[in-house]
């Protein structure tokens, strides 16, 4: 008795009092919640931003198999693109492309 006293005062391997184990749930710890909430911050961060660790590179794709256009497609435009790369190159169409103009492999962050 005495020394699950000490292990339930030093909180080593004793539950708190009314503690019932659920078979098939697990207990949520400090360490495991920040690993999880480090894990999703690391993949929304990668998400939002890629995960390219160098700078972006000028495509190769001609304008005319991109569909690119000088105009934009209703608000879609290539300043806002995440392919865009300032001030007129973009990672997958070849040659400047205007902040305003769009093509079909517009995407956004």
């Amino acid at each position: 008795m005495r020394s699950e006293h000490l292990m339930e005062l030093s909180g080593m391997g004793a539950k708190p009092r009314g503690h019932m184990e659920r078979p098939g749930i697990s207990a949520v710890t400090r360490r495991r919640a920040l690993a999880q909430s480090a894990a999703g911050f690391a993949a929304l961060t990668c998400g939002l931003t890629g995960c390219a660790s160098g700078p972006k590179v000028p495509g190769t794709t001609p304008k005319m198999e991109a569909q690119y256009q000088d105009s934009p497609k209703g608000l879609a435009h290539c300043g806002i693109c995440k392919h865009f790369i300032s001030p007129n190159a973009c990672e997958v169409v070849a040659g400047p492309v205007q902040g305003d103009g769009w093509c079909r492999f517009y995407a956004i962050f």
